[in-house]
């Protein structure tokens, strides 16, 4: 090993960490041949293993695996519902937490409940997640020349002259010749 570009190192002189894997692709072939491969993904998942630690577990290439749930309905559906699984642990885990903490742990508590809690809410949204709630009316500054635009181009995409009248405020950055408050019909 004199330091020429093109030399030769033994296998056994490489460090471990620089050594092709072998094996991986081997393993996922053999995983996605599987029928059982599925059900044991989702029963772990649901259990509480990370995608990336079962990947680790089983020597699997990660990205392969999450490639191969998403274009698979029937195992991304599975996926999905072993989420929700865990999701519905993580919030039980959350009470737990909550009940058992001591003015010492408190800290700790707060911060694994609302890890639990987060964690719940992306992966069962309507269960766990944050609801966005607009109480009142919305009001949408809009140019009256593209309510009627908009309106005659929906009508021939749809096919359908549906007849809807909005109402149209002067928008702050239009054009003083526009007309504000003017009643615009979409035809």
């Amino acid at each position: 090993m004199d330091g020429l570009p093109n030399a030769v190192v033994p296998r056994a002189t490489l460090p471990q960490s620089t050594l092709p894997r072998v094996g991986k692709m081997e393993e996922y072939e053999a995983f996605v041949g599987d029928e059982r491969s599925a059900e044991e993904l989702v029963q772990r998942v649901a259990e509480g293993e990370t995608l990336k630690e079962f990947c680790r577990s089983r020597n699997l290439p990660y990205g392969r695996v999450a490639q191969w749930i998403c274009e698979n309905e029937g195992v991304l559906g599975k996926y999905e519902a072993a989420l929700r699984l865990w999701a519905d642990a993580l919030a039980q885990e959350a009470v737990q937490l909550a009940r058992e903490a001591t003015p010492q742990t408190v800290g700790v508590a707060k911060l694994r409940i609302g890890t639990h809690l987060k964690l719940a809410g992306k992966w069962d949204r309507e269960r766990y997640g944050e609801r966005l709630r607009v109480d009142g009316a919305v009001r949408v500054p809009v140019d009256a020349g593209l309510v009627g635009l908009a309106g005659e181009m929906l009508a021939r995409i749809t096919g359908r002259a549906e007849h809807r009248v909005l109402e149209a405020e002067h928008a702050p950055h239009a054009e003083p010749d526009d007309v504000s408050g003017a009643r615009h019909e979409l035809i």
